[in-house]
């Protein structure tokens, strides 16, 4: 059986394909991350690709970690230079209750430090063997419920569901998503992504499809995604080659766009990435008068 994720990470076989070392629009990465007693604190700095004659520098800082006191609780933040900050925590007194031993209480925070930071939820978490699921609501005058949740089936594949409602008025406002993730022989993961809205009727607005199989670490998969607003279709193969000092990653959009990256582990706490993209149809054309590169240098310690 694949491993059981949380529903924001029932699909990551996908991402860690698709997205991650990628940088998509970012022309310099760089990034420090150490860890200190059980505290990690990550800083990232990007300078993106040109843009009507200029770069945009973006900064995040992430702090994640854990404390003993006060029961136990695990937090995450982060802050970027706009101001937008998140911080997550999760306190640990419940489960030290007889029958609630999987049951933790949550707290949440976002918004922005200039415009203020508005958005509060709390509720609860339960993580077990089979089931994976926070309760949240929003602490306001018009609280909105929102829901995650994770089932380990005993036939090999995860179900889940995500939604968002106004308490108030369920039927005024109502997002939700489905999703499926599973394997076959344990060879072949695959992956089902379904979203909908509803506002008075019932409005599908995407759905996903997703392949990956890896062998001695090689990997190779597909994507294949549908909008209901465009009404357009969007594809996407992947392919990810191990060697043993670097690694090649290649990824091919329907619409012709090919992405590469290349990433050498240059130290056991230093890694480094070139990426750069074109677009095949260009090609054949004569329209590619260069080739953009990127850059991501990561360190560890």
């Amino acid at each position: 059986m694949a491993k059981f994720e949380c529903y924001k990470d029932m699909h990551s076989f996908n991402r860690n394909l698709m997205e991650d070392d990628y940088n998509d629009g970012q022309l310099y990465t760089v990034k420090l991350k150490n860890k200190v007693n059980g505290v990690s604190n990550d800083t990232t700095a990007k300078v993106g690709e040109a843009k009507d004659g200029s770069h945009k520098l973006a900064l995040e800082n992430k702090v994640k970690g854990t404390i003993s006191e006060l029961g136990g609780f695990d937090f995450e933040s982060k802050y970027k230079n706009n101001g937008d900050m998140d911080f997550q925590s999760t306190w640990h007194f419940l489960n030290k209750i007889e029958g609630l031993e999987n049951l933790n209480f949550k707290y949440e925070i976002t918004g922005n430090t200039a415009k203020g930071l508005t958005n509060h939820k709390a509720g609860l978490e339960m993580d077990n063997d089979t089931v994976k699921s926070k309760i949240l609501f929003t602490v306001d005058k018009n609280p909105t419920f929102n829901n995650e949740s994770a089932v380990r089936t005993p036939w090999g594949f995860t179900f889940g569901t995500k939604n968002s409602l106004l308490v108030t008025d369920p039927t005024k406002a109502h997002s939700g998503e489905v999703s499926v993730a599973g394997h076959w022989d344990k060879a072949v993961q695959w992956g089902l992504l379904y979203k909908h809205a509803y506002a008075g009727t019932w409005a599908p607005k995407a759905c996903s499809l997703y392949f990956n199989h890896e062998n001695n670490g090689n990997v190779a998969g597909a994507e294949f995604a549908y909008d209901y607003a465009s009404k357009k279709f969007d594809s996407k193969l992947g392919v990810k080659l191990t060697q043993e000092d670097h690694t090649w990653k290649f990824r091919v959009h329907g619409d012709g766009l090919l992405r590469a990256a290349l990433q050498w582990q240059m130290h056991k706490a230093v890694k480094t990435t070139l990426t750069s993209s074109v677009n095949l149809k260009d090609v054949p054309a004569g329209k590619v008068s260069g080739i953009p590169l990127g850059w991501n240098f990561e360190v560890k310690y």
